[in-house]
């Protein structure tokens, strides 16, 4: 089961416990459920607290900053989740672990979520600044619970994937996010399924970072592997079709998405402190489907074969091409 791990500072009010922490935008937008129809009164009554103990107000600096529209933010956790203390000195520093499965229900509801997006149309760089966050927990019948996970389960299992694809040019402009297969036709070179099974891979090794340092990872590496993909970058740049490069290269297929990431994984295990070296390599390769290289493990009767046996096929030749040519 995939968690979010959150840095946060516990604190007590009247109105209860409760945990601080700061978030980009940008992921607040894609985790946080904005939608009015479950947000009771009993939720509305949830405020910033008006006084803070000194040590949280130190480390968070609640104050209103020139944007409204990045003010502190309250939200409720709507499930079980579990802290962490993690300072040997003070036990109300730690982290809080949440299943994706949880929803966090944002109390300012759709019209908070509409003014952070407009900001950002007006100022993309806001996207990446951290606002503190309120959290609380609340305990909500389980119907209620139930119906958060058939509207946004979905998204929370998706939610590295996307915000990958929205950081990464190529991605963005070249990636399906409603079906799992490509039409012949279709103008894209990518599936939202393929990116984030291909992203799980690459970060097998960082399940306990917390979400923002997993998303920075992946999308560090993403856009260096476009730098070097020669044909994701014509279609790209409208060179030449994505049709064209399907059908002709193996370069845009699951299969090869998903080896780029185990790829990703072995490169900084291996070399932390220069697999941006090592990954420049993957530009020399022959990404031709006739490649006679390729009919050794992925293309079986003439068709890209999607087995497991050819994801390692694909993982160990990009090793060994990479440590020949290095």
């Amino acid at each position: 089961m995939i968690n979010l791990l959150l840095g946060v500072v516990r604190e007590n009010h009247s109105q209860g416990e409760f945990f601080l922490t700061r978030s980009q935008v940008g992921v607040i937008l894609q985790l946080f459920i904005f939608d009015n129809r479950f947000i009771s009164e009993e939720m509305k009554s949830l405020k910033i607290p008006e006084k803070m103990d000194f040590s949280a107000e130190a480390l968070y600096n609640l104050t209103t900053p020139q944007y409204p529209e990045l003010s502190p933010l309250v939200a409720f956790i709507d499930g079980e989740f579990s802290y962490e203390n993690t300072d040997s000195e003070n036990p109300n520093i730690g982290k809080i672990i949440v299943s994706f499965d949880v929803p966090i229900i944002a109390v300012e509801g759709e019209a908070r979520s509409l003014a952070m997006q407009n900001l950002i149309k007006e100022k993309p760089e806001f996207k990446d600044t951290r606002i503190p966050v309120i959290l609380y927990h609340s305990d909500i019948k389980q119907s209620h619970n139930d119906s958060y996970l058939d509207i946004d389960n979905e998204d929370y299992a998706n939610v590295i994937a996307k915000a990958v694809i929205d950081q990464v040019p190529i991605f963005r402009d070249l990636t399906e996010m409603k079906r799992s297969s490509l039409p012949m036709r279709s103008h894209y070179l990518f599936t939202l399924s393929s990116i984030d099974k291909a992203t799980q891979a690459l970060l097998i090794n960082y399940d306990d970072d917390d979400l923002e340092i997993q998303i920075d990872i992946a999308v560090n590496y993403w856009q260096k592997v476009c730098e070097y993909m020669r044909q994701w970058n014509q279609v790209f740049q409208g060179e030449t079709s994505s049709g064209k490069i399907r059908e002709d290269y193996i370069c845009s297929h699951a299969i090869t998405l998903s080896a780029l990431g185990h790829l990703g994984s072995f490169l900084m295990k291996s070399y932390p402190d220069d697999w941006q070296e090592k990954i420049k390599k993957i530009q020399d390769i022959n990404w031709l489907r006739s490649n006679p290289e390729w009919h050794k493990g992925i293309i079986v009767n003439n068709r890209v074969s999607k087995a497991i046996d050819s994801i390692n096929f694909l993982v160990n030749y990009f090793q060994n091409f990479i440590d020949a040519n290095c």
